[in-house]
């Protein structure tokens, strides 16, 4: 898990680097045979450890909580056989627009 816990910290770098997340803010998984591995609820992305990988599979315990969005993450995966990965980014200028009242198109 070495590799793929350094491909989550490079990406997490990145997505905060860009200010895409805040320090507890978005979360990522990556599909894994029947399961995934998804990001800790509350973990920082731009400082993610081996603590903030979940396993997830049909039958695993979660040794720690898995990200509030651990439904969302499932549901893409079950639609889109295709996906081999979901990064959840909250952009700031996409959020003041939400707030505004502002379509995304």
């Amino acid at each position: 898990m070495d590799s793929l816990l350094e491909e989550f910290q490079q990406v997490g770098r990145d997505l905060y680097a860009a200010g895409l997340v805040s320090s507890h803010g978005g979360n990522m998984s990556v599909r894994q045979g029947e399961g995934l591995i998804i990001t800790s609820h509350g973990s920082r992305l731009g400082h993610l450890a081996d603590r903030d990988l979940i396993d997830v599979r049909p039958g695993l315990e979660p040794r720690v909580e898995p990200s509030m969005d651990l439904g969302l993450h499932q549901a893409i995966y079950a639609a889109a056989n295709e996906a081999e990965a979901v990064v959840h980014a909250h952009p700031r200028h996409a959020i003041a627009l939400s707030l505004m009242g502002n379509e995304i198109r």
